[in-house]
C-alpha cells in the first residue's frame, strides 16, 4: 500500500517519518520510496533472487532498512 499510486494522492506526501536518537528527523516521500524499492528489487533480480529465496540482513531500524525490506 505504500507504493501504490491513488488517484488524487500527493505522490510528495511522506511515507516513512523517522526520528533519530539524536533528535534527528528523516523523511521519505512516496515517490522516493517508489523508485528506491524498485531499485533494490532490481538489484536483488539482477543477482539471481527469485520468489521464494530468504534474504537476510543485519541493520539498524531505519529507513533503509524499510526499503531495503520492501524491496
Amino acid at each position: 500500500n505504500l507504493l501504490r499510486v491513488r488517484p488524487g494522492e500527493d505522490d510528495g506526501a511522506a511515507a516513512i517519518v523517522a526520528c533519530a536518537e539524536d533528535g534527528g528527523r528523516h523523511v521519505v516521500s512516496r515517490a522516493a520510496l517508489r523508485r528506491s524499492v524498485t531499485g533494490i528489487a532490481g538489484a536483488l533480480r539482477a543477482r539471481g533472487v527469485v520468489p521464494g529465496d530468504r534474504v537476510v540482513a543485519v541493520a539498524a531500524n531505519t529507513p533503509e532498512a524499510i526499503e531495503a525490506c520492501l524491496g
